[in-house]
C-alpha cells in the first residue's frame, strides 16, 4: 500500500496545477458548481471528467465517508485497519469472480493470520472470463485459487442478508461470514453530470473515439472507468493519455479537425492469485510463469511513474 500511495502536492506544484479540494454538485456544458458552502461556480473552456467508477469498498480506497481526511498518512492507517479486519476474520465471502475478485480472494487466503476460510462466489462458469481472459486461462486461475485454499463457487449469484448471512440464489445454501466483499462490477459516480444525453442507461459517460462526451458540444472530455471509451485497463489508459492531452489542446485551440482517435492497446491481462502465483494472458497464449511474479513484485508501478512523472517522496 505504501509503495502505491503517492503525495499529490509535488505533482501539482511541478505542473502548475491549482488544486481545489471539493466535490462537484453540478456539471454543465460550460461550468461546474462546487458542493461547498458558497456553491462556487467555475467556468471553463474545456473540462475533463475522470472520476472513475469505484467498487464501494473502503479497503480498496473507495466508499469512504464524506469529509474524510484523505491524506497519505491517514489513507495508510485506514488501509492497515481494513486489512487487519479481513485477515483476522474466520470466514470471508468474496462475491464476483472477475479480475478484482479473484485477486482479492487469493491474497486473503495467502495473508490471513488465523487460517481464514475464503469463499469466492461467481455467476459465470469460468473466472474472469467475460471479455477479459479466455476460458482456458480462467480455468487455470480457478485451479490456482483452489490450491491456495479458496472455495470457488461457480454459476451462483449471492444475496447479502443481515448478520453476515449470504444466500446462494440457485442452491439456497446459506453462508455465514464475518466479512463480505462485493466486487461485482464498477459503479459510475456521474450523478453530478447535468448535460443532456451524456449518460447511458447504466450511468456511464458516453464518449466517442476522441474521448468527447456526448452533448458536451466539444468542451467536455471523459477518461477512465467513468466513461464508455476504451476498456477498464490501466495499461490501455496510460498508452492513450497522450492522445487525450493532444485532443484537449486541439479543443482549446478550436481545432476539431486535428483530433486523434484513441488506440486500443494489445489485449492482455495479468491476474495474481496470491503472492507467488498467477496467470498472464497475451493475444497468443497464457502462462503462469514469470509475468505474474513480476506483477506481484512491482505491480507495474514503475510504468506509471515513468509516464506520469511521479515518484515516492
Amino acid at each position: 500500500a505504501k509503495d502505491s500511495t503517492y503525495l499529490l502536492e509535488p505533482f501539482l506544484t511541478k505542473h502548475r496545477v491549482t488544486h481545489i479540494r471539493a466535490t462537484v454538485k453540478e456539471l454543465l456544458k460550460d461550468k461546474a458548481v462546487l458542493n461547498d458552502d458558497g456553491n462556487k461556480v467555475i467556468e471553463f473552456d474545456v473540462c475533463l471528467v475522470a472520476v472513475g467508477a469505484p467498487i464501494p469498498w473502503s479497503a480498496g480506497g473507495n466508499g469512504l465517508p464524506q469529509g474524510y481526511d484523505g491524506s497519505r498518512d491517514n489513507r495508510l492507517v485506514k488501509l492497515q485497519q481494513e486489512g487487519e479486519k479481513i485477515t483476522n476474520s474466520k470466514h470471508v465471502v468474496v462475491i464476483g469472480g472477475g479480475l478484482i475478485g479473484a485477486e482479492v480472494a487469493g491474497d486473503i487466503a495467502a495473508y490471513s493470520k488465523n487460517e481464514t476460510k475464503v469463499t469466492l462466489v461467481h455467476s459465470g462458469d469460468t473466472l474472469c472470463h467475460q471479455g477479459v481472459v479466455r476460458a482456458a486461462a480462467g480455468k487455470m486461475i480457478e485451479r490456482q485459487l483452489t490450491k491456495g485454499g479458496v472455495d470457488v463457487v461457480l454459476q451462483e449469484k449471492a444475496t447479502i442478508q443481515d448478520g453476515g448471512r449470504v444466500v446462494l440464489n440457485n442452491s439456497g445454501k446459506e453462508l455465514h461470514a464475518d466479512h463480505v466483499i462485493r466486487t461485482t462490477g464498477l459503479v459510475p459516480k456521474n450523478e453530478f453530470v447535468r448535460i443532456e444525453g451524456a449518460l447511458n442507461e447504466r450511468g456511464f459517460l458516453i464518449t466517442d473515439d476522441f474521448l468527447l462526451v456526448e452533448g458536451g458540444e466539444g468542451r467536455v472530455f471523459g477518461f477512465g472507468d467513468c466513461c464508455t471509451a476504451l476498456r477498464n485497463a490501466g495499461t490501455e489508459l496510460l498508452e492513450n493519455q497522450y492522445i487525450l492531452g493532444h485532443n484537449i489542446k486541439a479543443a482549446l485551440d478550436k481545432r476539431s479537425d486535428n483530433y486523434k482517435e484513441v488506440k486500443p492497446f494489445l489485449e492482455g491481462a495479468v491476474v495474481t492469485t496470491g503472492p507467488n502465483s498467477g496467470v498472464a494472458q497475451t493475444p497468443c497464449f497464457h502462462t503462469q510463469f514469470l509475468i505474474p511474479g513480476f506483477k506481484n513484485k512491482t505491480m507495474f508501478l514503475f510504468r506509471a511513474e515513468q509516464m506520469l512523472g511521479i515518484k515516492q517522496e
